[in-house]
């Protein structure tokens, strides 16, 4: 993935919730800075080569200098950095005009050029600004804007921005955003501040600073009750109670204590019960954790990014993109939390531009004051070598290349033919990497060759590259650590194909790691589940040689909003990140570094605001969850794992000897608990766990050996009791079929008790019991029932189970699907009667038989490099557990589906394809038959049912049939069933072959 330059965790609140009264408040929040810089944060490029020492300077409140009232802020740029001032954001109404207006002036005595902005950016909306561009002098002076909105509400920020190259000091005062002819109301306001924003193992004292302003012309009086929200549990703990009384234009601070009592981040604020606008504080407070020196042969949870650079394609003095923190504090936040890695990806460290700014002149002054800060706080650094670059570059990007680099360059169309890469020759290539090799010999502990490769060049050109940066490394360094081939699962990819290219042609002999991005299996109720596909992952490399895999990158770490919206899809919570790191070390990756960096921080400033701006450097509770991750995973060996009823336990031996376990509910099973009276155990953050019975949910909880002994501790685990208030559970999936003109629904329900249980179901919504139904289902089973229902409304059905007096309710989607009997004939055709056919099979002697007769006049040309869905094929979906779906995720695939594909405009001999399946089944269990006619052609075709010991007299299918035409891609599907268009990754729409 090329993506990443997040800054943000979206908190569970908003501020600007307090600022949009139908009564007009003044906007934004603190304009006159009265409670000092509460509600702004700075943005900036540290630049080392004016800034050798790396300060971050931060915003002050200046009563010495100030246009009104007893204070102005001011912005010190005295580095000539790029340098961005964001206000807290708020909300402006849909169809007015706004006006924004305030006080600026500098040092300087020329004109110091700045741009004043109102800025509102959503994947919905996109982005919506105006932008004012100032010569702002020594003195004095006013500036206003406009901005007329759209037609609805959204959230707005104030952004201030100085370009690199222009030193000086800015003064803001008196900032208003206001509509004309409205008079904004004043309110009291409250600055919120603490000494530090993170606190380490036994610091749990917290100095606290409340300044408190009354605008008003008349004396107030308030009685405030100050919070510390936990901002993942949402438990609120009291800090202080107390009066305030402030004459007109006052202004007073009040210094206050508070005792952390837990690990876990929390947000400082007032309760509900005031009338008084504030903006939060913000701090973490997590475990101590051990600091280890990393190594490629044992498990070291690490990240992505780390300090990213920008440069010339963005600002014109190249740098360290922080918020409120210099490199120096970023880097140790992330060491005090057991990071023990970083991957070079996406940094800008490696860019062949910068590298070689002349031919034949490489520096490295910029790696290395990066290396520098790594060194200090005990990160170890894995470059992964860019020199290819994109003809197309995102607004996160750099460029790459320069114009000299790149008329050097072969080109060639990315995978999905939307761009043009540029390819470096070979003696090219190579003087970059010994470049580096020689630079790097001892300071980094491995290399990575390429990210993503199969996006931007064959596998072919890959070993080309791969084969001599190997040769190179390994001639100025015998034994470097080399990892490679990076296949991804991003943007629907098929994560095995370049792998397996890769592999094929010997690329295995040249690493020493194989990488991988498994965007597509992100969590175990992912369509193909996290631990299923890392398992076959790492089989498929051991066919050709034991290497250990390395879980590479995976930004987005749940099933959530399209990738359209990456940056929804980016914001994940503490249990996410827990569990892929348990998840991968458990299914034996060597390495894990799924996140970025920049993820790690808690954005409060303009949490609405979808795009890469302000973190405000608040260490989120994500980190706190990684340092207790860190600290038990970190050379950690994975002994165990249990997976059952929507609940997996993953055993560990930790690098003491002793072992422990991390267990999470990872299923939509509510009602579910377990009795921690006899485990000693630490929750998400590494606090004790209650000696008590605790409700299980999706964060995953430790378990310690403790007093036991290996194998008490280990039958513990394998006996571990789940207490369900009602142990009946329905996959929230129901399939609708027509049989004999009446509508049918399938339901699968589980018995996750240890007893049998009668069960009552009821339904309504988009399908409604016809009478009521009853089943007996056995215990710890999994039953699929047909039911008679009628059409109600809308696409979802509630669903109610009852079982033993006690009723539960859930939501279920329905969805339309087929079911064929044998004998019968069944009809195919698209919506547009593009095309069309009809099918029939029956079963003779264990054998199943299927005639296709496909109406397809417009041949596509024969290409067997192709695959079936690039041209004239039809792709089968076979599920020997026809009427059962998964727990977790319905439409993950079982080890057991398995495909093959027909070929019609191929060479007889050509025709069919069958992929590998855990059933052993081959071309040999299969009899195909295809002839062309003047509609179409048709397959007839004969499958072995033996080797699948089905259990019921059914097989679930789906068939998808592509249309193309000559060389160009299919632009026609047809299907069986129907009742999902992507059969590849999801199970839920397959039809059922009855018999």
């Amino acid at each position: 993935m090329k993506l990443v330059r997040f800054m943000i965790l979206l908190p569970v609140f908003s501020l600007v919730t307090l600022l949009s009264a139908e009564t007009p408040v003044r906007l934004p929040f603190n304009g006159d800075f009265e409670v000092g810089t509460a509600g702004y944060e700075t943005v900036r490029v540290v630049r080392p080569d004016s800034n050798p020492k790396q300060e971050y300077l931060p915003l002050q409140s200046d009563s010495t200098v100030k246009y009104t009232g007893n204070a102005s802020l001011r912005l010190e740029n005295p580095y000539a950095e790029q340098t961005e001032l964001h206000s807290s954001e708020f909300i402006l109404k849909a169809n007015r005009i706004y006006t924004v207006s305030g006080y600026i002036k500098s040092d300087r005595t020329d004109a110091l050029p700045l741009t004043a902005g109102l800025e509102h950016y959503s994947f919905k909306h996109q982005n919506i600004n105006v932008r004012k561009e100032l010569s702002v002098s020594s003195d004095w002076q006013p500036f206003s804007f406009e901005l007329k909105t759209k037609d609805f509400d959204a959230f707005f920020h104030l952004i201030f921005t100085i370009k690199s190259g222009n030193a000086g000091t800015v003064w803001l005062d008196d900032l208003k955003v206001a509509e004309k002819q409205t008079d904004p109301k004043s309110q009291v306001e409250l600055g919120i501040y603490v000494d530090r924003k993170l606190y380490i193992g036994s610091e749990r004292n917290a100095a606290i600073t409340l300044k408190l302003h009354n605008p008003s012309g008349e004396t107030i009086k308030r009685n405030l009750n100050l919070l510390a929200v936990d901002d993942y549990f949402n438990k609120s703990y009291p800090v202080s109670s107390f009066s305030a009384s402030l004459e007109p234009g006052e202004s007073k601070e009040f210094p206050l204590s508070w005792t952390i009592p837990r690990f876990g981040a929390y947000r400082l604020e007032l309760d509900n019960k005031t009338d008084v606008r504030f903006f939060p504080a913000y701090l973490l407070c997590m475990d101590k954790t051990e600091q280890l020196k990393y190594r490629n042969d044992a498990f070291m949870p690490g990240i992505n990014s780390g300090l990213s650079m920008v440069g010339p394609n963005r600002v014109q003095h190249g740098g360290w993109e922080l918020s409120g923190q210099s490199p120096d504090e970023f880097i140790r936040a992330l060491s005090l939390a057991g990071v023990r890695m970083i991957r070079g990806h996406d940094d800008g460290s490696f860019y062949w531009g910068d590298l070689e700014p002349e031919p034949g002149k490489f520096e490295a002054s910029r790696l290395e004051q990066s290396l520098a800060v790594y060194d200090k706080y005990h990160l170890a650094y894995i470059p992964v070598l860019v020199a290819v670059c994109s003809e197309r570059l995102g607004g996160w990007e750099r460029r790459a290349m320069l114009d000299w680099q790149k008329q050097l360059c072969s080109t060639a169309k990315d995978w999905m033919n939307r761009g043009k890469y540029f390819h470096p020759p070979q003696q090219n290539w190579r003087n970059y990497v010994e470049f580096l090799a020689t630079r790097l010999k001892d300071r980094v502990p491995a290399w990575e060759i390429i990210n993503e490769p199969q996006f931007i060049m064959s596998a072919a050109e890959y070993m080309n590259y791969l084969a001599s940066a190997s040769e190179i490394l390994r001639k100025v360094k015998a034994d470097t650590y080399i990892v490679g081939i990076c296949s991804t699962s991003d943007f629907g990819a098929d994560i095995g194909k370049f792998a397996n290219e890769v592999m094929e042609k010997g690329g295995l002999k040249y690493l020493d790691a194989v990488s991988f991005h498994p965007y597509a299996s992100r969590e175990l109720t992912s369509a193909n589940p996290a631990d299923l596909q890392i398992s076959s992952f790492r089989k498929n490399v051991n066919n050709f040689d034991k290497k250990p895999i390395w879980e590479g990158e995976l930004y987005y770490l749940f099933d959530g909003p399209t990738m359209q919206e990456w940056y929804r899809s980016g914001i994940f919570e503490p249990h996410h990140l827990a569990r892929r790191y348990i998840i991968d070390c458990g299914e034996g990756c060597a390495q894990s570094h799924p996140v970025a960096s920049g993820q790690l921080w808690k954005r409060m400033l303009v949490p609405n605001y979808e795009g890469g701006k302000c973190n405000e450097a608040n260490p989120s509770s994500s980190l706190a969850a990684f340092s207790t991750m860190s600290d038990f995973l970190s050379s950690a060996v994975p002994v165990y794992k249990k997976k059952s009823n929507g609940i997996i336990i993953y055993g560990f031996r930790h690098r003491n000897g002793k072992l422990f376990a991390a267990l999470w509910k990872y299923a939509s099973t509510g009602g579910m608990k377990i009795d921690l009276t006899d485990f000693d155990g630490k929750d998400i953050f590494g606090n004790p766990l209650p000696k008590q019975i605790e409700v299980l949910n999706e964060a995953p909880l430790y378990f310690l050996q403790g007093r036991y002994s290996e194998n008490e501790f280990m039958e513990r685990l394998k006996h571990l009791e789940i207490i369900y208030e009602n142990p009946l559970e329905m996959i929230p999936v129901i399939r609708l079929s027509e049989e004999n003109h009446q509508l049918k629904a399938l339901i699968t329900l589980i018995n996750n008790g240890n007893q049998d249980v009668e069960a009552f179901i009821g339904l309504k919504g988009a399908c409604r019991n016809q009478k009521p139904f009853n089943c007996r289902i056995g215990a710890q089973k999994t039953e699929t029932f047909l039911l008679d229902v009628s059409r109600g409304e809308g696409t979802d059905s509630s669903v109610s189970l009852y079982v033993n007096g006690k009723m539960k309710t859930l939501t279920a989607t329905t969805v339309e699907m087929k079911i064929a009997a044998a004998g019968e004939t069944f009809s195919l055709s698209t919506a547009d009667k593009h095309i069309a056919g009809s099918g029939r099979f029956s079963v003779e002697d264990k054998k199943l038989n299927l005639e296709l007769d496909i109406d397809d006049q417009t041949s596509s040309a024969p290409r067997a490099d192709l695959e079936a869905w690039q041209q004239d094929g039809i792709e089968f979906f076979i599920d020997p557990e026809a009427y059962n779906l998964n727990n977790g995720n319905s439409g993950s695939y079982s080890p057991e589906i398995f495909r093959f594909f027909v070929l019609p405009r191929l060479p007889e001999g050509q025709q069919f394809k069958i992929w590998k399946n855990t059933f052993d089944m081959t071309p040999e269990d299969f009899t195909c038959k295809v002839t062309s006619n003047e509609k179409g052609y048709k397959v007839i075709l004969s499958m072995d049912l033996k080797k699948l010991k089905l259990k019921k007299n059914a097989i679930g299918i789906e068939i998808k049939i592509s249309d193309a035409e000559g060389t160009q891609a299919p632009k026609t599907t047809l299907f069986f069933s129907g009742g999902n268009l992507e059969p590849y990754k999801n199970r839920n729409g397959f039809g059922i072959f009855k018999f």
